[in-house]
């Protein structure tokens, strides 16, 4: 009814029990899966974030022979050095994932802020917007999401007019901290709305 598409969650398990609440709307896993968890990943959720050719081919396998499409946001390093494959190596894997029976491209991530202490500046996300057109001119696909968002992007590192045009559509990753450590998130951006149940 509130026009949500789907619900990302870390946790497998947080993720099984919204399923078994009734919700029939698309689950993603929001990191990448362990080898131990292939088989549940395709059960429960239908999208996950992944960086690994040989996790892919995987979850592929799993897929056709559940008769599923599974989808992945293909991570991209651009510098954190936490997780994603290097740009260098970005077309060869595009190409092989495309290749895949049961597997749906659906996006690229990146993750920033984190563990190198990368944060996300005017240059690094429009690296990875030219890198999606790039894709799509290349391969001749369409893609549909393009994750880099974390609470860092909303302060003053980019200027506030450019959030929307950089990143479509804005993911963002809200994990549970405390009140003192969130940002002080200038939302009163002209043109946008802003809903959120704390």
């Amino acid at each position: 009814k509130g026009g949500v598409k789907y619900i990302a969650d870390s946790r497998l398990d947080n993720l099984k029990k919204i399923r078994m609440s009734g919700y029939d709307k698309e689950l993603m896993l929001l990191r990448m899966p362990m080898k131990s968890e292939f088989e549940e990943v395709v059960d429960i959720a239908d999208m996950s974030l992944n960086s690994e050719l040989d996790t892919i081919k995987e979850l592929s396998d799993i897929a056709k022979y559940r008769n599923k499409l599974h989808k992945i946001i293909l991570m991209i390093d651009l510098g954190e050095l936490r997780e994603g494959i290097l740009i260098k190596d970005l077309k060869d894997y595009v190409k092989q994932i495309l290749e895949l029976d049961g597997i749906e491209f659906l996006g690229i991530g990146t993750n920033l802020a984190c563990f190198s202490g990368v944060l996300p500046t005017y240059k690094n996300m429009k690296e990875l917007v030219d890198l999606k057109y790039e894709l799509e001119d290349f391969f001749n696909i369409k893609i549909p999401i393009v994750s880099g968002v974390n609470p860092f992007i909303f302060t003053s590192c980019l200027p506030r007019a450019n959030i929307a045009l950089l990143i479509i559509p804005l993911l963002t990753n809200f994990g549970i901290l405390p009140k003192a450590s969130l940002p002080n998130l200038p939302l009163g951006i002209e043109g946008f709305s802003f809903n959120s149940i704390i």
